[in-house]
């Protein structure tokens, strides 16, 4: 198993922690710089989670009101 994959996989575990209240968006966050420290993945990287994307302002998902 690769750094890349066991990061993936501890990711996909802490996500879920997230997701059912078990840790909150703070601690998550902190892990994941954590594991991606521990497993040598760059901070520009696009296997990181990133918000960047905001769905609601993406042109292709905007609808004009009437």
């Amino acid at each position: 198993m690769t750094d890349l994959e066991r990061y993936l996989s501890a990711l996909c575990l802490l996500r879920q922690m997230r997701r059912e209240g078990v840790i909150s968006n703070q601690d998550f966050a902190k892990a994941e710089r954590y594991l991606a420290k521990k497993y040598c993945i760059k901070k520009d990287s696009i296997y990181r989670p990133n918000d960047l994307i905001n769905s609601s302002f993406r042109a292709i998902y905007m609808t004009t009101k009437k």
